[in-house]
Order: C-alpha cells, then structure tokens, then sequence
C-alpha cells in the first residue's frame, strides 16, 4: 500500500487561521461553521473568552461564538478536503513545495524515493511509490478501523463487522462492564486516556497518535464525559461513530 502523505497525519492542528474572516465571503455559511458554547452567559464576557481561542470568531448579528469545521480550517490552508475519508491532505502545490512527489493519478501526496528509503521502506520500482514497513499495531488498528472493522485488544487482531447485528452483538458484549465516573476520571493523559459519550465507555489511548484532527483534540476529553465536544464535531457521521465503536469497554455505571 502507498504511503500518502495528509494533512491529518503530519498534524492538522497546527493550522491557526487566527486574524483571517473565515466565515463569510467564499465560505458556504453553516456548512463550515461550528457553534461554540462559552462558559459565561454575559454576551461582553462570552465574546471575550471566544477571542481568546485560536480560529475562533465572534459573530454580533447572532451573538455567538463560532469556529470553523476541519474541512474550513484545510481549505484555508492551502490544502485539498477528502470528503470520502473526511481528511486533510496536502494539495499539490504544497505537496512539491514541501518536496514530496505528486501522483498525478491518484491526485495524492507521496514519498519521494530518497524519502522512502531513508525511512527503511521498500520502494517499488514498478509503480514508483514507496511501500509500507511492517505496520505497527497502532497502524494496524487505524486500517482497521478505516475497512470496518473493530479491534480486539485482546487479541491484537482486527475483527470484521459484516453486518449492523454484528456491530450491535459485540457492541452488547463490550457494554457487559460498567464503570463508574470516578474511575473514568482516573484515566485522564495521553497515556490512559478513557472517555465516556452517551452512557458508553471508551479507551482511546490508542487513537491519541492517530486522530486525524490532532493528538491534542483527544487528550483534552481524557478523564470526562465527551458527550458534548464529540455531537458537535461529529454527531450524525456515520464514520466516526463506527470508529469510535471500536474503542468502547463498557459503561457508565448509574
């Protein structure tokens, strides 16, 4: 498999926008906007704290605080949205720029030769394109995810999920341990991250390194309830809801 060279992988968190008008003008209006919550109910105060974020802005017609979605933040960047797999990836004039190559069919950013052989990979020289090293097990389980499937810790294997039954079925045996939130608490770093989102409990230590939109997105909901950050990025998507499944370890006891 080639190595593609996205946004999501080498860090989209990085880009800041902070000073450009990224709502309004080409942008579709709702569509790249996300609504922010701020702590105070006083409209100065809660302006305030909204300009203190980096991409956040203050909308005054609305009186609301708004940052843009991922798809915003790349498009404004310079870089191409993959709207099939929802991640960033470099365009290219900024895939030479950064001196990678081009792939004119795939329209992809790829690992140059000397790049790929620096890293100890293979490359093959039939299609020009660098081949993947042994994969780690954290690599493994991000293909795993992406193909469908969810990932046995236990096991340290990827088991297909053929059907909606089968999802519900292992979803069942996962919800068969409970946890109260204090013991969720207890897990709150990069290196022991749990989380819990609507009733469920997740170990997302694994998905910290892998998260397309950034480590620090992640760390910032170990040891809580994420209900809220997680229905205002992704509620309704049918990707990262699957991809979350495959984390979850039981549930929150009442």
């Amino acid at each position: 498999m080639k190595r593609v060279i996205t946004r999501g992988i080498i860090g989209l968190s990085g880009i800041v926008l902070a000073g450009c008008n990224w709502f309004g003008g080409d942008t579709n209006g709702e569509d790249e906007i996300v609504v922010v919550e701020m702590q105070s109910s006083n409209p100065d105060e809660a302006k305030q704290e909204c300009l203190s974020q980096p991409n956040y802005q203050w909308n005054d017609s609305e009186v609301r605080c708004e940052k843009p979605t991922e798809k915003t933040v790349c498009l404004y960047a310079g870089n191409q949205w993959n709207e099939k797999d929802e991640l960033c990836e470099f365009s290219k004039a900024t895939c030479i720029a950064e001196d990678y190559q081009w792939n004119e069919q795939t329209s992809s950013c790829e690992f140059t030769k000397e790049q790929c052989l620096a890293m100890e990979a293979q490359w093959d020289e039939q299609e020009n394109s660098c081949e993947r090293q042994p994969q780690t097990s954290e690599q493994k389980l991000a293909d795993c995810v992406e193909e469908g499937g969810q990932w046995d810790y236990a096991a340290g294997s990827c088991q297909m999920m053929q059907d909606s039954d089968s999802k519900d079925q292992m979803s069942a045996e996962n919800s068969a341990s409970s946890y109260a939130m204090s013991e969720v608490a207890a897990h709150a770093s990069a290196d022991d991250c749990w989380a819990t989102i609507n009733g469920k409990v997740y170990n997302l230590t694994s998905w910290v390194s892998q998260h397309p939109g950034g480590s620090d997105k992640i760390i910032a909901i170990c040891g809580t309830d994420a209900t809220e950050t997680f229905s205002a990025q992704h509620g309704g998507k049918e990707k990262p809801e699957n991809q979350l499944m495959t984390f979850e370890i039981g549930v929150l006891a009442q």
